[in-house]
């Protein structure tokens, strides 16, 4: 009896591979794809943390002192906070966009430009299907409540729009 490893086999010819090759009796390990698509994940790279980034810098020469920078990141992007995994591009994205903000905090505030990171909540939007806790009118007032808390002194947090901060 070997031990072998087949891959795909969730469907098709690796299915039927590992299915003829137990029940010859070798011990199969089969090992079926999960859809990270890693173009996809670089496109929500691209959208969710660089394109931030490229904005606040293309507008730098607006912004002076008492000025401030509020992105749009997500719970998701909370590594102490993530207690389920998956959705890899996504969160991973969200959590630069985290680094990008605590980036933007250090090197805008003494210039006198405050930078907020905020989470929207479980908003009912079409990317959640229509389901959540709140509508986007009451997550937009909630973000704007708090963007306008936001000073120099609660510059380079992360906050919930329900008014709460979040762990990074």
């Amino acid at each position: 009896m070997a031990a072998v490893v087949v891959t795909g086999a969730n469907r098709g010819i690796g299915l039927e591979v590992a299915r003829q090759m137990a029940a010859r009796g070798d011990d199969v390990i089969a090992v079926c794809r999960q859809s990270i698509d890693y173009g996809e994940m670089l496109e929500q790279y691209q959208v969710n943390t660089i394109g931030p980034l490229r904005i606040t810098r293309a507008l730098l020469d607006n912004l002076r002192e008492g000025s401030r920078v509020a992105i749009v990141t997500s719970r998701v992007g909370s590594i102490e906070d993530n207690g389920s995994g998956s959705n890899y591009g996504y969160r991973c994205s969200k959590s630069a966009a985290n680094m990008v903000g605590m980036n933007l905090h250090h090197d805008l505030s003494p210039r006198g430009i405050a930078v907020m990171l905020l989470h929207p909540g479980y908003v009912a939007t079409d990317m959640t299907g229509g389901s959540g806790d709140a509508t986007p009118a009451e997550s937009a007032a909630g973000l704007i409540a708090r963007l306008d808390e936001l000073n120099l002194s609660t510059s380079g947090s992360f906050w919930h729009a329900e008014g709460y901060e979040l762990p990074w």
